[in-house]
């Protein structure tokens, strides 16, 4: 935090990665009229102290949609078909078809979907060839606007009973914050799936790294953790029901280009005082 302090004294509009901005950075900076989060998630901003302030935090929830999606859609093919696990068996030394766990078809599968934005919305139509059913629970969204994206609307609990596979695609809140842990678990069928592509504190890992060799759920496929990176014993890393990739879901070619021209128009448009395209906390600010 001091870094940050000293380091912005004189900028208006900052764009960051990742560095917390708590509501002490945010208070120690007078000049600051923007924050622009490269990226999706603002979780390491504290919007409340800069919403007081005014400042406009600004972050891009169209530069990865697809890219996300096709990681999310990646990771089950990945789980169902066993694809990771065989490479490690054949690089092992190992030229058996039924190595592990069965595998399995996707065709008529329930799948979950923790939040049905615009993510989900690319995820079902990945989806649609397999005719998959498809659910959702959104506690921001009604029936009728699920079904128009091509689910079908559950609370929390039937999510975990009917799934096969649940995709998270929601924001990482005090609400969701470990939102699948051990209960979660524990009501979940034994042969589901995680897949994680939000945030990684969503899903308290040793928990589900205990519900896994409990045998209440079957495996996860998980691109956020919730330290980064992954500790080196952390004992998701030895489970061969479990696929781990570096947060990298966000990433192509495109969708960093794409962000590149986002964040730097987004910061013309604050030092204008023109409206920024990605507004987060437009709400708070009466805008």
């Amino acid at each position: 935090e001091d870094d940050i302090i000293r380091d912005m004294q004189e900028c208006d509009v900052h764009i960051l990665v990742a560095a917390p901005y708590t509501k002490r950075v945010i208070e120690s900076l007078p000049k600051l009229k923007g924050l622009c989060r490269f990226g999706i998630g603002v979780d390491s901003i504290d919007v409340p102290a800069a919403s007081a302030r005014g400042i406009k935090v600004c972050n891009d929830t169209g530069y990865c949609l697809e890219e996300v999606a096709t990681h999310a859609f990646a990771l089950i093919l990945d789980l169902f078909r066993k694809t990771t696990l065989l490479d490690r068996s054949v690089r092992a030394g190992t030229w058996k078809w039924s190595a592990g766990y069965e595998a399995r078809n996707l065709t008529g599968i329930t799948v979950g979907l923790a939040g049905c934005g615009n993510i989900a919305r690319h995820l079902i139509d990945y989806l649609s060839p397999f005719k998959c059913r498809v659910i959702a629970f959104d506690p921001f969204l009604d029936a009728q606007t699920i079904a128009a994206r091509g689910a079908e609307k559950v609370t929390f609990e039937e999510l975990l009973e009917q799934s096969d596979v649940i995709s998270i695609h929601c924001h990482l809140t005090e609400e969701t914050r470990h939102m699948f842990g051990t209960e979660a678990f524990q009501k979940m069928k034994k042969d589901a799936f995680i897949i994680n592509v939000s945030r990684g504190a969503i899903i308290d890992t040793f928990a589900l790294a205990d519900a896994i060799r409990a045998g209440q759920i079957l495996g996860a496929g998980l691109d956020t953790h919730e330290s980064e990176p992954l500790a080196a014993d952390h004992p998701l890393r030895t489970m061969d029901t479990v696929v781990l990739t570096p947060h990298s879901a966000h990433y192509s070619s495109k969708a960093f280009q794409t962000l590149r021209m986002h964040m730097v128009d987004q910061a013309i448009a604050v030092l204008e005082g023109t409206m920024p395209q990605f507004l987060f906390n437009r709400k708070q600010l009466n805008l």
